[in-house]
């Protein structure tokens, strides 16, 4: 039997962004690094750590997901549903 070497998941990329204007489908943007990110779960004017869920253009853009709000938005509420944030059927 041949030795194979099984490649590793990449540990995920975790960046602390301000996250600027939204846009459309909930997301908003931020910029790291001269990439564009469209970040879920923020909200315009906070500072968050994300978790970049994929890439596309060569890298130059990025979807990613808040994992933790640093400094949340005046506007931030508590949800009304005790699902928000797991299900994915609201924003």
């Amino acid at each position: 039997m041949a030795n194979r070497s099984v490649p590793r998941k990449a540990e995920p990329e975790v960046l602390e962004v301000d996250v600027g204007a939204p846009v459309a489908g909930g997301r908003c943007i931020a910029r790291h690094d001269g990439r564009v990110l469209f970040v879920r779960g923020a909200l315009p004017g906070e500072r968050v750590n994300v978790h970049v869920t994929g890439t596309g253009r060569g890298g130059k853009f990025a979807w990613a997901q808040t994992i933790e709000v640093l400094q949340a938005s005046a506007d931030r509420v508590v949800p009304p549903c005790s699902l928000a944030g797991r299900c994915g059927g609201c924003d």
